[in-house]
């Protein structure tokens, strides 16, 4: 009996705590982004490794990634080449940034431009062996002496580091610079490994493209809402906490819905409804924004908006991402 009441026990645990989070799928802008922000254009890289293919290839894979993801207008290396000339693109080096704001100012349609340094491209393979110790077998009779068998195992890696900055521009000039360095290791290990060292160095490549899209483009993100948090109703403030309450008088001047997101949830649109409980009609209803620079959201309204006599009756508030239902909390008018 025991052993079932901490079971019991543990298991209502459980199932309180993965109730307080609700997974949801957002929207993820960039900090930098704006609305206004249509074109950007991808110039190629510095190369600061050895292999020649490193700078040219990472800049290509990275406009086409960008392209197939559609934030903006991309215009990569080989347009740039085609537009300004190749040899106007190598008359300045990746890291003058003011150069490239200058050059690039002759493109009505630019609005930004990518720029950054591989530090590091390689991919490598070896073979490595070991001995285990075991029994051996002579003429299919057991012969306890032993012996060490020789194992043999490949290891196959690829690297890639690189150093890239995507710079606001207008008029010939940089407005901001947004910064990062990412780096991928992939390998592959067996007898034989199921990837050679080339294929290593591609998907590692493709890892640091994917980093890049996600920290420069509007990419889908999962993330976690706490449920306790993300819907509140209140009657008021008392210094700087809401007086939470879901029953609130007929003659209330205000009930208070209170909504606090993650800061990943910026530039994502929500929306407030309020209707009875089973009903489809929306009484009252407010769509916002949600901004990382605020920690929660206010929607006030009246009873009186809701039924000329809602005393005695019950409503429900409701919190919604598009057509997602996030959070409902139902409220009763004394």
């Amino acid at each position: 009996m025991y052993a079932t009441g901490k079971t019991s026990l543990l298991l209502t645990a459980i199932c309180c705590f993965a109730g307080c989070t609700k997974t949801i799928e957002i929207r993820h802008y960039p900090a930098f982004y704006t609305p206004d922000l249509q074109s950007v254009a991808v110039l190629p890289f510095d190369n600061d490794t050895l292999d020649v293919r490193a700078g040219q290839y990472l800049a290509e894979r990275l406009a086409r990634s960008m392209r197939i993801n559609g934030t903006y207008k991309i215009a990569g290396p080989r347009e740039l080449a085609a537009r300004l000339g190749a040899e106007e693109l190598k008359k300045f080096p990746p890291a003058d940034r003011q150069a490239a704001a200058k050059l690039l100012g002759k493109l009505d349609d630019t609005q930004a431009f990518i720029t950054g340094t591989v530090t590091t491209f390689t991919s490598t393979g070896y073979t490595y062996r070991w001995r285990n110790r075991g029994y051996g077998y002579s003429w299919y009779v057991y012969d306890p002496y032993l012996y060490y068998p020789i194992n043999y195992c490949s290891h196959n890696e690829g690297r890639v580091r690189a150093h890239v900055s995507l710079v606001l521009i207008a008029d010939g000039s940089i407005v901001s610079e947004t910064a990062i360095h990412v780096g991928k290791t992939v390998f592959s290990d067996g007898d034989p490994p199921h990837m050679t060292p080339d294929e290593c160095l591609i998907e590692a490549a493709r890892r640091v493209v994917n980093r890049l899209v996600d920290r420069f483009t509007i990419v889908r993100k999962r993330v976690k809402v706490p449920l306790d948090k993300a819907l509140q109703t209140a009657d008021g403030r008392d210094g700087d906490k809401w007086r939470i309450t879901d029953r609130f008088d007929a003659n209330s001047e205000g009930i208070h819905a209170v909504v606090s997101l993650p800061p990943e949830c910026n530039g994502n649109q929500f929306r407030l409804e309020v209707t009875e409980p089973g009903g489809t009609e929306v009484l009252v209803d407010r769509e916002f924004v949600w901004s990382n620079r605020q920690s929660e959201y206010e929607f006030v309204f009246t009873p009186r908006k809701l039924s000329p006599s809602p005393a005695g009756r019950t409503f429900v508030i409701t919190l919604y991402l598009d057509s997602e239902q996030i959070r409902s909390r139902k409220i009763t008018i004394k």
